[in-house]
């Protein structure tokens, strides 16, 4: 079953070693989909921090781009369980574009692949809210976390 669910918050923070300088791209709200097959998050990118020694930034629409995580489920597939508690899915790929807006350059900014994620619950954070933290790792041992917030309901499929 297919559900989607709009974020009350997305964060993501992905810094980037270039030249020994700090890359932030930060995005916030945005969709999260749960197939059979994996979960697909996307996300309107808000601010790029240190991109090409500048900071870019529009926090209100048209944003900058898009932030994409596409993760795919394990060998035992995306069950209501995993979704609803947390767990260890595969691997999946990470994807930044710009629309052109706020200075930067239309097209791809950033795009990699993960080998795994995790996904855990924090529940009953302030005012009943539960949050989601998904930890991508990538193949060097680096990670980058992103939040999802659902509100008093569990995410389920």
């Amino acid at each position: 079953m297919r559900r989607m669910i709009l974020m009350a918050l997305l964060a993501l923070a992905l810094p980037m070693a270039a030249s020994a300088t700090s890359i932030d791209f930060v995005n916030n709200g945005g969709t999260i989909v749960a197939t059979s097959t994996g979960l697909s998050i996307t996300s309107p990118l808000t601010e790029a921090l240190g991109f090409h020694g500048g900071n870019f930034s529009n926090i209100n629409p048209p944003f900058l781009g898009t932030v994409t995580i596409n993760v795919s489920c394990p060998s035992g597939g995306c069950t209501s369980s995993l979704l609803m508690n947390g767990g260890t899915f595969g691997g999946g790929t990470l994807t930044i574009t710009s629309n052109g807006t706020g200075g930067l350059t239309a097209g791809t900014l950033f795009t990699t692949t993960f080998t795994s994620a995790q996904w855990n619950l924090q529940p009953f954070l302030v005012g009943g809210n539960h949050e989601y933290i998904l930890s991508l790792g990538f193949g060097n041992g680096s990670t980058t976390q992103t939040s999802i917030v659902t509100g008093g309901g569990f995410f389920i499929s």
